[in-house]
């Protein structure tokens, strides 16, 4: 689905320089060797500019897919190919210094062209993922006034609950495990405090946040918080309601960190103090 990125680049006339300093991240530097190299930061752009035409943020597992799947195409990639491939990180850079409707402009032209690729071969599997998470983005599992929970939020809650379980080796929910949270979501989430709503609400992004601030804290930082990440776990599946797994206070002290780490929940920076993977 790499082709996108040219026909941006065309479109946009791109000029920015750009910073080749590498952020601290869960990647080795490179991801396919070869000439030239495939470095993490393309691994980095290209999900973030699927993030951004889809309006969400990819869940840890979401992006180990659309990893592996880079790493077979990149490998067959000859020298054009593959600096075709790189010409991501000018585009996400460029983007840092647009002006919104400039950006619209540019969501609009790669959201064409990921639909064609992903129509053009529903066997590949990056065309697989993002059609997977348009759809989850789209389809809404609760609600109630102007709060929602789409798919994609649960896929997300569910990761954030296997990761407060033990925050050093994630955890994947069984498939039971996430049935029960759907079930919790959809059959209580109307139940809820207008506050718990609120922290339900687009939490493809919270969790986004959840992580870097988990990324950016000191080591004593996260001592102290895991016994609340392992009480709001235990209480996502504990069937006293699904209330019992939203800890607000918890969630905002991660979201205050994040936030002097220079992380919002869709910003620009070209070249970010942290990678959140």
């Amino acid at each position: 689905m790499h082709n996108a990125l040219r026909v941006a680049l065309l479109f946009c006339c791109l000029c920015t320089a750009v910073s080749t300093a590498f952020a601290t991240g869960p990647l080795p530097d490179v991801i396919v060797p070869g000439k030239p190299p495939i470095t993490c930061w393309a691994v980095y752009d290209h999900v973030r500019l699927m993030e951004f035409v889809l309006g969400t943020r990819l869940t840890t597992g979401q992006k180990e897919v659309f990893l592996a799947t880079l790493k077979k195409e990149c490998a067959g990639m000859d020298g054009v190919g593959r600096a075709a491939f790189l010409e991501a990180r000018e585009l996400v850079a460029s983007m840092a210094t647009m002006a919104p409707d400039q950006r619209e402009i540019v969501r609009e032209v790669l959201r064409e062209d990921f639909e064609n690729t992903a129509g053009e071969d529903a066997s590949d599997p990056a065309a697989q993922l993002y059609t997977q998470v348009r759809d989850g983005v789209s389809k809404t599992i609760a609600s109630q006034g102007s709060y929602t929970v789409t798919l994609q939020a649960l896929e997300a809650f569910s990761e954030y609950v296997g990761f407060a379980r033990a925050p050093e080796k994630p955890e994947k929910l069984s498939g039971r495990e996430r049935d029960g949270l759907m079930r919790a979501l959809t059959d209580g989430f109307s139940k809820l405090p207008e506050a718990s709503r609120t922290g339900l609400n687009g939490f493809d992004r919270t969790w986004y946040l959840l992580k870097a601030g988990w990324l950016a804290a000191d080591d004593a930082t996260r001592t102290r918080w895991k016994a609340g990440l392992k009480e709001s776990a235990d209480g996502a599946v504990s069937g006293k309601g699904i209330g019992m797994a939203i800890d607000l206070k918890l969630w905002q002290e991660l979201k205050d960190v994040a936030a002097k780490a220079g992380e919002t929940p869709d910003g620009w920076t070209a070249t970010p103090a942290l990678i959140v993977w």
